[in-house]
């Protein structure tokens, strides 16, 4: 028998884990840049007058910005290797996870990975502020799975 009024709520975007090599990370606060584009080529045929042809091209991607209090130095080592040649990519899981039990989780592998932007807290004595890094990562594209 068919269920009829069933709700599929949307995922909530407060609720997401990050891995590292399968390994949880968690604790970042915001993530931002899960976004990819295809640029479009457009083509104007000779004796076509009604419209101009667009044709796909190349799929781009946003680099990922990741932020998170201040708590520990694994991704400042991280990106601190890149200084010395070794840079090191990685395939990252981000899943988003649903409030409700029952529904899986939506996870976003991120493909080859590499940090290229570290920011550390802006300090100031004046303000009770939770201190927080900030890391960019450039990346060769995302996968739903």
């Amino acid at each position: 028998m068919a269920e009829t009024g069933r709700r599929h709520d949307p995922f909530p975007g407060f609720r997401f884990l990050l891995e590292l090599n399968s390994i949880p990370v968690g604790g970042f606060s915001e993530c931002s840049g899960l976004d990819l584009e295809l640029e479009v080529e457009e083509y104007a045929e000779g004796g076509e007058n009604r419209f101009v042809h667009k044709l796909p091209g190349r799929r781009k991607q946003s680099d990922l910005v990741l932020k998170r209090g201040l708590s520990g130095i694994e991704l400042w080592k991280w990106f601190n290797d890149q200084k010395a040649g070794a840079v090191r990519t990685t395939s990252i899981g981000l899943s988003v996870q649903a409030y409700d039990p029952a529904q899986r989780p939506m996870t976003f592998e991120i493909h080859d990975a590499f940090p290229i932007r570290w920011q550390g807290p802006q300090l100031d004595a004046a303000q009770s502020i939770i201190a927080t890094e900030t890391l960019t990562l450039a990346h060769h594209g995302l996968k739903l799975i």
